[in-house]
């Protein structure tokens, strides 16, 4: 099991979709706690619905997660080969961690680095996320100030490996490679 961690627009995706090409079953955790924000209270700002069920079940969106990913186990055949990202926080990482097959299967955290340049100069050039007016200062005190409050640093500091995400795809895609090579999976 691979934890993809990193800021917004550092790559995760990207390569999530190349894991999944060569059999890793991917799960976007954000996904996940969008998809229970959606069905549950269309309301409320999604920042306000989720700061509240937080302060009544600090577990919860951990909880949601678990079970998605225990009933993707059920219907994938290796268990092991398993690609999650979303995570912004080190505790949720954490909390799958220890309940995922009782530690029965590897995992590892690797964290994309990418300058906030970069960061901001991909979020420019999405097309299925535009933010109209969007300043580099708006980016980083606002998106940027977001994953720092949600515990991305911790996470860095956390991670197993680091890839520098600044880039072409086929070399942060090499690295990976030699990542899973090393920690013992066959590709």
């Amino acid at each position: 099991m691979i934890f993809l961690t990193g800021h917004h627009n550092a790559g995760k995706s990207t390569l999530a979709a190349w894991f999944k090409s060569i059999g890793f079953l991917h799960v976007e955790t954000g996904d996940i706690v969008r998809g229970c924000y959606k069905s549950t209270c269309a309301t409320k700002l999604f920042g306000e619905w989720a700061h509240e069920i937080n302060s009544v079940n600090p577990d919860y969106f951990n909880e949601l997660i678990l079970k998605h990913i225990q009933e993707a186990y059920h219907s994938f055949f290796n268990a092991d080969k398993v690609i999650i990202t979303g995570n912004r926080q080190l505790g949720g990482i954490n909390y799958l961690i220890r309940h995922i097959q009782e530690g029965e299967c590897k995992h590892s955290i690797i964290f994309l680095e990418v300058l906030e340049e970069e960061l901001y100069r991909r979020q420019i050039e999405r097309k299925d996320r535009i933010i109209r007016d969007l300043t580099f200062n708006k980016f980083i005190n606002e998106y940027l100030a977001y994953d720092k409050n949600m515990g991305i640093d911790n996470i860095k500091k956390g991670a197993d490996y680091i890839i520098n995400g600044n880039r072409d795809t086929d070399d942060i895609i090499k690295d990976a490679s030699f990542i899973l090579r090393k920690i013992g999976y066959c590709i």
